[in-house]
């Protein structure tokens, strides 16, 4: 896993097993924090993340792979690492029934 990825995860309850009982899918929710697009978004999508209620939240920086006439991403465009750090814990702080896990 890229040194720039955290996940915010809850609490798997309910799993089932082989004895005929709903076995409940995992989810994952993974969020790319880009610079000057996204990370001004902390409360739109923890209200996302508690109406999906996903199992997992992965937060990662955004990777730049050159120039492109795709995109107009720059370096300037990639959070350093303590800022997904913090953007994973603001997170996590807003939504009580996640926790920050570093991977």
């Amino acid at each position: 896993m890229d040194a720039r990825c955290y996940a915010v995860s809850q609490a798997l309850d309910g799993v089932g097993g082989d004895d005929g009982a709903i076995v409940r899918q995992r989810t994952v929710y993974r969020l790319t924090l880009v610079k000057a697009w996204n990370v001004d978004e902390l409360k739109a999508y923890a209200e996302l993340i508690a109406l999906g209620r996903p199992d997992f939240v992965e937060v990662k920086g955004v990777t730049y792979c050159g120039e492109s006439s795709a995109s107009s991403l720059t370096m300037a465009n990639v959070p350093w690492h303590p800022e997904v750090v913090t953007f994973a814990q603001q997170l996590a702080d807003l939504l009580p029934d996640y926790a920050v896990v570093l991977n």
